[in-house]
């Protein structure tokens, strides 16, 4: 093999891989936000999962009369997550202001909205067995059962990162309680 020979093969080789460089770059930036979403939607189902364990007369799933829809958390209301974090040892602050050095604004925004669905439907059925007021079944001609639904829908945002926003995820559940109390 001549120089020229050499010299025209490293040349072809250094052309192909300067092509291939761009795309070690996209993977970078595709695993950084494959993350945040996967971080996104672990906060989403946290939060929706702690909002399912809650009785409908609880004052965080309530809706004001009239009302379609409450979204939380109200204007007022502190963040439902740490307003800093600090990456070195994990810990977070709800301060209002940076609480020093190292500490960096928490790189994640949930909120929830809850949407009151209300029935009264007696059943056809007469066998059907319905509610009593202490609510354990009952035989036959009880009074009709009174469900409420509310859909929980939790949506969380990133503030930062590759794509700050454009990765926002958000899950949603329906709830149906038997015999609830209005609220």
């Amino acid at each position: 093999m001549s120089l020229v020979e050499a010299i025209v093969t490293l040349a072809l080789l250094s052309i192909v891989l300067l092509a291939l460089a761009p795309l070690f770059t996209q993977s970078v930036n595709i695993n950084a936000s494959s993350n945040q979403t996967s971080i996104a939607n672990s906060l989403a189902r946290e939060k929706l999962e702690q909002l399912l364990l809650y009785p409908t007369t609880d004052p965080r799933l309530s809706v004001p009369v009239g009302a379609t829809e409450q979204k939380y958390p109200k204007t007022g209301d502190p963040a439902d997550l740490p307003a800093y974090w600090n990456p070195k040892t994990g810990e977070t602050s709800t301060a209002s202001t940076s609480p020093g050095a190292g500490w960096y604004p928490y790189p994640y925004e949930r909120t929830y909205v809850v949407q009151p669905y209300v029935s009264s439907a007696i059943p056809t059925d007469p066998l059907t067995l319905v509610a009593s007021t202490n609510g354990n079944e009952s035989a036959p001609g009880a009074p009709a059962p009174y469900y409420e639904m509310k859909l929980v829908t939790v949506t969380v945002a990133p503030r930062s990162g590759p794509f700050p926003g454009l990765r926002r995820t958000t899950q949603s559940a329906f709830v149906r309680y038997r015999n609830a109390l209005p609220n």
